[in-house]
């Protein structure tokens, strides 16, 4: 019979056709496994990787993710702490950053204070260096020598004064550094206008390090 000697075959492929349907099956169903426990774990943690990449630091992971056993939960816990980490980094950084513009609008302050002091006081100030070379002065100063700020700066006593006076004030700038603390002199000058005497304070400038690297002085007319 011809049917007979077919059937094997038909079953053969009935087999076969039964067989394709379960592998497509199971690999839906293995796709849809991996989808739900992989995939889509992975893309909320790419998600919260952008947000944070954007600055948004209040994010965070989800529950169930941080709490699965697996291995996406481990890397989901991984990644929190290191969120964490990064945050209080951030916050750190943060009020470093604040406390430092703090300081320097302090700084600001106090040199515009200063500045407006210098300006405006009557008495000479001025800086020099231990070779007796102006490196700063007042408007004061620069109003009693009747010269520019740019000439008088570098210019030594010897340039300013006559030898005796300069050697005088070279004499006073020493014994300051040497007793590293304020003196007071009573200093003449012989300006156009006449002789004036002049009460002076001198104090040494120190760096860093504690080495004095200037003289300076705050002289006040009392002829």
């Amino acid at each position: 019979n011809k049917n007979e000697a077919f059937k094997p075959i038909r079953i053969f492929k009935l087999v076969i056709v039964a067989a394709a349907g379960v592998g497509i099956f199971l690999v839906f169903g293995l796709s849809f496994f991996i989808s739900a426990r992989i995939s889509d774990p992975i893309k909320r943690l790419t998600d919260v990787t952008e947000k944070i990449r954007q600055g948004q630091m209040d994010v965070s992971i989800d529950a169930a993710l941080i709490n699965s056993a697996d291995e996406v939960g481990i890397l989901a816990r991984s990644f929190d702490r290191m969120r964490l980490q990064l945050d209080e980094t951030m916050g750190d950084l943060i009020r470093e950053i604040q406390e430092k513009e703090k300081t320097h609008e302090a700084l600001r302050d106090n040199e515009e204070r200063l500045q407006a002091i210098l300006d405006n006081t009557t008495s000479m100030v001025f800086l020099k260096d231990l070779d007796s070379r102006l490196i700063m002065v007042n408007p004061q100063y620069v109003k009693v020598f009747g010269q520019t700020e740019e000439n008088l700066l570098g210019k030594s006593d010897h340039e300013l004064f006559s030898k005796a006076a300069a050697e005088h004030l070279i004499e006073a700038d020493r014994a300051v550094v040497a007793a590293d603390g304020p003196m007071q002199f009573e200093e003449k000058f012989s300006l156009p206008d006449g002789v004036h005497i002049y009460l002076t304070v001198k104090f040494p400038i120190h760096d860093k390090y504690g080495t004095a690297y200037a003289v300076c002085g705050i002289s006040t007319d009392i002829t």
